[in-house]
């Protein structure tokens, strides 16, 4: 029969075998890399002077936050990126976002990675 101490190692060496498995499985899944260039530009349905383009970089420093769009045009608008939406960008996946209301209007922003 085991005794306690021997049970109790057994688990301690079980369970540290498992925490490292874990951890091993966490540092080796595969990730997409990013070069330090890569920026996330936004293609503005019916624009007329609106931009949006930062590195991808500050975009994930940034975290959710709302951006102003307005570029070159007469009036603002804005987007708020979701950090849902950084994911989805990080993933390869393009983010569309409806701008705010300015001058009676909206825009669609695709955003993309490139």
């Amino acid at each position: 029969m085991e005794t306690v101490n021997q049970s109790r190692r057994g688990f301690l060496k079980f369970g540290t075998t498992a925490l490292v498995g874990t951890a091993v499985l966490l540092t080796i899944k595969p990730s997409k890399v990013f070069a330090a260039g890569d920026q996330v530009i936004g293609d503005i349905d019916n624009n007329h002077g609106h931009k949006f383009e930062m590195a991808f970089s500050e975009l994930i420093s940034n975290g959710k936050t709302t951006y102003n769009i307005q570029g070159a045009s007469k009036h603002p608008h804005s987007i708020d990126i979701t950090d849902e939406m950084i994911a989805a960008l990080q993933s390869g996946s393009n983010v569309e976002i409806e701008s705010s209301e300015g001058f009676g209007h909206t825009h669609t922003v695709t955003l993309q990675l490139q």
